[in-house]
């Protein structure tokens, strides 16, 4: 579907009455939303619609979250315009909020080598997982549904919900999912905590920090937020930033620690959370019949299962 510009027009003037449309375009289509960047004169400004198809939570929710951050941290994020969860307008529920100016910070980084916004983007990520909140779980509209007391208690929840998806698809390898279930169920211990559950971006990667040559000037995309252990977002921003420049992700944790602590056992735990992460974006895959990621990360997963290492 291509949005109609009177109709791109009709929603930007919720915001702005007087706004005209000077230009609109669609992004190349990613895996789950589909975004459009629009120029508007009177005011002049650059915006971002976002339609977000088969989840009409998921506006309201990127609103909560960003006024959170916002709110509690020095990190920049977009300003959020309006927010539609009924689906009559477009045909989905959908967002209007703020563009914030420049590139990936990977692209930035290969042209200026600043390692500096390298230490910043951990830095910044520390800010986030300042936030607390009442229990662990899935963010849900304004809230954590269904919330968990315990951190593993969650994790197992969420692993048994992504195994039932991956159940469901034709000639997926059953033994797979026999040994995910004993991995996860003998490694569970290790990831007990006593901390407080925190804000997570969980998909804290460098196309969502966006920046110039001077600094960073915004975190966007916090759809798949929860309330969980700062652990899993460092795992999965390293699997994603950092598995060719291993260089890097030592300058990236050093400067999430100027705001941020590790605890002791992180790398002890790494192997788990790489694992549960590769289920959740095996499940993704799958559900969006991307087969070249679903190659790759089922290849990365029988690795992880394949190592008998024994764990205390």
């Amino acid at each position: 579907m291509t949005i109609a510009l009177t109709t791109a027009q009709n929603i930007v003037r919720r915001a702005f009455p007087d706004a005209k449309i000077e230009n609109l375009w669609m992004y190349k289509q990613g895996l789950i939303n589909r975004t459009y960047e629009i120029v508007i004169s009177n005011p002049e400004k650059e915006l971002i619609l976002r339609l977000s198809p088969k989840a009409s939570w998921k506006p309201k929710k990127e609103k909560f979250v960003y006024d959170l951050i916002r709110e509690k941290t020095n990190v920049p994020v977009p300003d959020v315009f309006i927010v539609e969860s009924s689906e009559e307008l477009v045909g989905h529920s959908f967002m209007l909020l703020s563009k914030i100016s420049g590139e990936d910070l990977d692209k930035i980084y290969e042209k200026s080598r600043n390692k500096e916004m390298i230490s910043k983007a951990g830095e910044f990520l520390a800010e986030i997982h300042s936030i607390k909140l009442d229990s662990f779980g899935w963010i849900m509209d304004n809230g954590i549904k269904p919330s968990f007391r315990r951190w593993t208690d969650f994790l197992e929840y969420d692993l048994n919900e992504k195994l039932l998806s991956l159940a469901m698809v034709r000639h997926f390898p059953k033994i797979v999912l026999k040994q995910c279930r004993e991995f996860f169920s003998l490694r569970k211990p290790i990831l007990e905590t006593n901390a407080k559950p925190c804000l997570l971006h969980k998909d804290y990667h460098f196309s969502h920090i966006i920046a110039d040559d001077k600094r960073i000037n915004g975190i966007i995309d916090v759809e798949w937020a929860i309330a969980g252990n700062p652990e899993l977002d460092l795992v999965k921003s390293g699997m994603w930033m950092f598995s060719e420049k291993k260089e890097l992700e030592k300058i990236f944790l050093d400067g999430y620690k100027k705001k941020g602590k590790i605890s002791s056992g992180f790398e002890d735990r790494k192997v788990v959370y790489e694992f549960l992460v590769l289920i959740s974006s095996l499940s993704l895959a799958y559900e969006y019949r991307n087969l070249k990621w679903v190659d790759k990360h089922l290849n990365k997963l029988k690795k992880i299962l394949a190592n008998k290492k024994k764990f205390q």
